[in-house]
């Protein structure tokens, strides 16, 4: 540990009462502690993501704190030295959520080069949970100090953006992410049903979603090449007006997309996770009894070989007049978001096995044994056997690494060793030698 370590760590910058609009077709909100995706030199080439910091609003310019990917940190350190170890989980991962580091550089930049939002979020919030395949999702569990060049697991920052700030529109990113995991969450409990209805059909009328939400979905569809259609809906409204009942009716514009073919399950995916479109059609009890107000109960079913499950199949229609799927309407002049789930029933072992690979979930492939569902990218958290990630097979340095049962708090990067939680001191061959002793 060095001596002036924890006067290097650098904390969340206070709520600013600045803040800018970025115009279409960016549209969001941002004032400090808003996480981005930019491009420094504003070119075509791969995002960046960062905090903001400070803005200055006279110069068009705002400050970021940089949040760098595995491979953008060891352009700050040496390349070479590092290709056997790893900081964190998934260094190199291929899909989203992906795993960045927070750091003290900061960079300055004009709004301009702002593509959009970022959800950084701590591993260890329950939330991550929920992040498999969502677009502009990322995990962090350390921070790279470049005064005193270490890499410490600790935590820095807020997840997603102005948790601890009242003003409305610092709240826009944390408002968007809200109302899109409460979309995904309306669609998981309409996709877990039971109904013996023929149509299998599910609708959700959902009030009071933003417009900048509606925007940032369509924004993906978009760019996944989508296209919005606009047409007409009825509005009613009701009111008195002294001892009279007024009812109002008017046509207004509607917009619309739909998923609902293979070309759009890329899109799903992006938008609401790996597992969009998947339900089961079993009842999973939950009480509170016994816990305390604030504790968190939680209780599951794995799918196993055998069940039927919900799916909406992002196939062509084929003989139907409305193919399986997602259809999306929004209503701007109510901000009223219908969704219509035409999902199919699927019994037989064979086809629920394919409908999990297709969204990257295994189960046995024996019907006499019973387990349970795992993903891809699951690994266990303290087990060295696992360590064969998304960039091959490294030794972990992570923040749930233990070391002499003891997790390792500190990467000195510039002396290779490491420190964990009870004051122990090891070298990088150190540790490497004693992961071997554990798989041996």
């Amino acid at each position: 540990m060095l001596a002036n370590e924890q006067d290097n760590i650098i904390h969340p910058p206070l709520i600013s009462n600045v803040s800018l609009f970025i115009p279409y077709p960016v549209a969001v909100h941002i004032t400090n502690n808003t996480f981005v995706r930019y491009r420094e030199d504003g070119g075509s080439g791969n995002d960046s993501v960062g905090m903001v910091v400070n803005i200055n609003a006279a110069e068009d310019q705002v400050t970021i704190r940089c949040f760098f990917s595995w491979l953008q940190l060891v352009q700050q350190i040496d390349p070479l030295s590092y290709d056997n170890v790893s900081f964190w989980k998934r260094r190199n991962s291929t899909h989203p959520p992906f795993y960045l580091c927070d750091s003290d550089i900061t960079t300055v930049i004009p709004v301009c080069n702002i593509h959009g939002l970022a959800f950084i979020f701590h591993e260890s919030d329950n939330m991550v949970r929920q992040l498999d395949g969502m677009v502009n999702t990322f995990v962090v569990t350390s921070i790279f100090l470049s005064r005193v060049g270490i890499v410490r697991h600790i935590r820095t920052f807020s997840s997603f953006p102005s948790q601890q700030g009242f003003s409305l529109p610092s709240c826009c990113s944390s408002m968007i992410f809200e109302q899109m995991m409460r979309i995904k969450g309306k669609m998981q409990l309409s996709l877990n049903t039971r109904s013996l209805n023929s149509k299998n059909v599910q609708t959700i009328h959902m009030e009071n979603i933003n417009r900048l939400t509606w925007h940032y979905m369509t924004r993906i569809a978009i760019a996944n090449g989508l296209e919005i259609s606009s047409s007409y809906g009825t509005v009613k409204a009701t009111f008195m007006e002294g001892d009279t009942c007024v009812v109002q009716k008017w046509r207004d514009i509607q917009e619309s997309f739909s998923l609902n073919t293979p070309h759009h399950f890329h899109c799903a995916k992006l938008l609401f996770g790996t597992c969009v479109g998947l339900g089961i059609r079993v009842v999973v009890p939950l009480s509170v009894k016994n816990r305390t107000r604030l504790e968190r109960a939680e209780n599951y079913h794995a799918i196993h070989v055998g069940d039927s499950i919900n799916v909406v199949p992002f196939k062509n229609c084929g003989n139907e007049s409305v193919g399986r799927g997602l259809f999306f309407r929004f209503m701007p002049s109510t901000c009223v978001l219908t969704i219509t789930i035409r999902f199919t029933v699927l019994k037989k072992a064979a086809h629920v096995r394919r409908a999990l690979r297709e969204r990257h979930v295994t189960t046995v492939h024996s019907d006499d044994e019973m387990s349970s569902v795992s993903t891809d990218n699951e690994i266990e958290d303290n087990d060295v056997n696992s360590i064969a990630t998304d960039e091959g097979n490294v030794w972990p340095l992570h923040y749930d690494t233990e070391i002499n049962s003891s997790r390792i708090s500190c990467i000195d990067i510039a002396n290779r060793r490491v420190t964990t939680e009870n004051g122990g001191i090891y070298s990088f061959e150190e540790a490497i030698n004693y992961f071997s002793l554990l798989i041996s």
